[in-house]
């Protein structure tokens, strides 16, 4: 007998049917649920962790601005009593009570007290801009 009929006759035919019902799919779902659930408590925590930091961040704005405010007084205060020590200076060398170095030193106090004030006020202001900023 020839070779392919051979074949002819070993030759099987199967009809299959296959039925997938997803009542039992591995646990995908309940998987991606609890996933889904996970990632919303997350987003929920790093919320809370924002609302936290900003709360931190105007906190320390405006204990700058109470410090700023505290600096522009102590150097208000400072700058009249440099200003009246220099009106003193100013009087002593004038009578000749003092030399021209102490006269020259008191006059450099007042204007570095000046500077300062300005400094100073410079950044109160802009320690409240930036508090203004963050309160809205």
């Amino acid at each position: 007998m020839p070779y392919f009929d051979q074949l002819d006759f070993n030759q099987r035919k199967v009809i299959g049917l296959n039925l997938s019902i997803p009542v039992f799919n591995g646990l995908i779902r309940h998987f991606d649920a609890q996933t889904a659930r996970l990632d919303l408590h997350n987003a929920e925590l790093d919320f809370i962790a924002s609302q936290n930091q900003l709360r931190q961040t105007v906190q320390q704005a405006y204990q700058d601005v109470l410090a700023a405010r505290e600096k522009y007084n102590t150097v208000i205060a400072n700058l009249d009593y440099t200003q009246r020590a220099f009106s003193s200076a100013k009087r002593r060398y004038e009578l000749g009570n003092i030399d021209f170095f102490f006269y020259m030193e008191s006059l450099n106090n007042m204007n570095k007290t000046q500077a300062e004030l300005l400094q100073s006020k410079c950044e109160f202001y802009f320690k409240m801009r930036i508090l203004e900023l963050y309160m809205g």
